[in-house]
């Protein structure tokens, strides 16, 4: 990033490729509901549920990732 006539290099610390099975997973699943709410109308308590806990993972990653850059980035400005 150019800053002030010089160039700062951020590295995220955490490994985004270790996020890519929870995502695709939660990703799948959310996509069978979907797939089971259009074909009967409807979905189950326990879909919600799922679906509510699949974005709660999917926020806990996000705030992982955002936490790490926002780090990388403070310490680099030192």
């Amino acid at each position: 990033m150019l800053m002030h006539g010089s160039v700062h290099i951020v590295r995220v610390a955490t490994d985004q490729a270790a996020f890519r099975p929870d995502i695709a997973r939660i990703g799948n699943n959310i996509n069978q509901i979907a797939h089971t709410a259009n074909a009967t109308g409807a979905i189950t308590p326990e879909q919600v549920a799922e679906l509510m806990q699949g974005m709660d993972r999917i926020r806990a990653i996000l705030l992982d990732l955002h936490h790490d850059f926002t780090t990388s980035v403070t310490e680099g400005w030192h």
